[in-house]
């Protein structure tokens, strides 16, 4: 289950005109989530968007909602949420653009990332198939013995792939040409 104690409702959301009620529905989002409801909470910070006007803004507001979905561990809506606090001019923008960096630094791991937590969600292999490749290793390797037809076929082949049929005039720098057939 995500630990949500170390985030916290911005204080400062300079640009919203109702930062009080915003204040609450954030804390409200934070608290269900702290007890393990958090389905709704995309809908919830939309819903915040809509009643709180100057929120978008705010960059504290973006940041937050990016932290809240990065420990949710939904980085595609984390994602989401910078790129549209950068469309709505969310200020201050240095502080979009450090979390920018942070949030690349954390997709960079999580590729490189192969724990034994990600292992252990692959579905098991049944012993079964142990015994039958270790069976099929006893066995003696098979080797393809070449006829002659197949060998004087090949042969053929490579000689034809080989031959120029038509008559080429070939010129090389200070030379003259040379006929072949």
């Amino acid at each position: 289950m995500p630990n949500y104690d170390k985030l916290n409702v911005p204080q400062s959301l300079v640009y919203c005109q109702n930062a009080n009620l915003a204040k609450m529905m954030l804390q409200k989002i934070l608290d269900n989530a702290k007890a393990g409801v958090n389905q709704q909470a995309q809908s919830e910070f939309e819903n915040i968007i809509q009643e709180c006007q100057g929120i978008v803004r705010c960059a504290d507001y973006w940041v937050f909602v990016v932290r809240f979905h990065v420990i949710s561990r939904e980085i595609d809506l984390a994602l989401e949420a910078l790129h549209k606090g950068f469309q709505a001019g969310a200020q201050p923008s240095n502080l979009l653009f450090t979390t920018q960096q942070s949030l690349n630094e954390l997709q960079k791991k999580l590729e490189k990332q192969k724990t034994p937590k990600n292992l252990q969600n692959l579905p098991q292999i049944s012993n079964e198939y142990f015994h039958l490749s270790q069976t099929l290793i006893g066995k003696p390797p098979t080797v393809h013995k070449w006829t002659d037809d197949e060998i004087n076929r090949y042969q053929q082949e490579k000689l034809h792939k080989g031959k120029v049929d038509p008559i080429v005039v070939m010129t090389v720098p200070g030379q003259l040409g040379k006929l072949y057939k």
